[in-house]
């Protein structure tokens, strides 16, 4: 996942935020996806992280624009 960690390390950097397992976790799920996921398959898919963290995890995309 080091790919997908330095392409988030320039975006969290810039805006001051951790790059934190769940979230590349959460990144590369949806980057692998073909299609736009809804939150009950990205719960699915990352079994490892509970899903108030998805659900935080996808504001911050949203709010950086990366989602």
């Amino acid at each position: 996942m080091s790919s997908v960690s330095s392409e988030l390390e320039v975006i969290f950097a810039t805006h001051h935020l951790r790059l934190t397992q769940p979230r590349q976790v959460v990144f590369a799920t949806l980057k692998a996806a073909e299609a736009p996921l809804a939150i009950g398959d990205i719960v699915k898919l990352c079994p490892q992280i509970d899903r108030v963290s998805i659900y935080r995890t996808l504001d911050v995309f949203v709010k950086l624009g990366i989602a």
